[in-house]
């Protein structure tokens, strides 16, 4: 078999890849974004590399990645964002925790006092919150299958479209009512939108 020009002793120029050398170069690929760092990390020929980004289970390894890190990132954020509105409940509840100096010179001693949250603080948590509520109820039902939903979408898109056109094509007569118009402009000033 003739060895490209820039084919480097010892690594193999593959187009099939193996499981384990395929994971390795997508994932530092993924970290990366440079595809010749990613393959001498995977330890891959970089023709090798080029056939693979080219490939149709590449670019769905990647989006499988992307998933995958953003379902890890939702979970991490979510726990964050649990523990915050505890916190948040329990500061409204009983109020801020302060240390208040009481008493002066020799004979001053601190404490720790829940004071009432301020009225400016307690006003941009619930703007927040209101909004943050808003967007949740707005949200869209995550589909199971985002794209058969979206081409269910379409088909009832043009299902509706060709039945306009053919209630636009129906040459049937249609019955109309008259009604009089009491109070009404003389006839000549109406208009035809009318």
């Amino acid at each position: 078999m003739n060895k490209p020009r820039n084919a480097i002793a010892g690594q193999p120029i593959d187009t099939e890849p193996d499981e384990e050398r395929r994971d390795a170069f997508v994932a530092a690929y993924f970290e990366t974004g440079k595809q010749n760092e990613s393959a001498a990390i995977a330890g891959v020929h970089r023709i090798t590399a080029q056939k693979w980004v080219k490939a149709a289970w590449f670019e769905k390894a990647i989006r499988q990645l992307r998933r995958d890190r953003d379902k890890g990132l939702d979970a991490r954020i979510t726990k964050i964002l649990d523990r915050s509105l505890e916190q948040l409940e329990e500061r409204i509840e009983h109020g801020d925790r302060k240390v208040i100096v009481v008493g002066r010179g020799e004979h001053a001693r601190t404490e720790v006092e829940n004071v009432p949250v301020p009225a400016r603080d307690l006003a941009i948590i619930t703007g927040v919150l209101f909004d943050k509520r808003a967007a949740l109820r707005k949200a869209p039902e995550e589909d199971e299958n985002p794209e058969m939903s979206a081409l269910e979408r379409i088909a009832d898109k043009l299902r509706e479209a060709a039945i306009q056109q053919k209630a636009m094509r129906n040459d049937e007569a249609v019955d109309v009512d008259a009604h009089e118009v009491v109070g009404g402009a003389p006839a000549d000033d109406v208009s035809d939108l009318v």
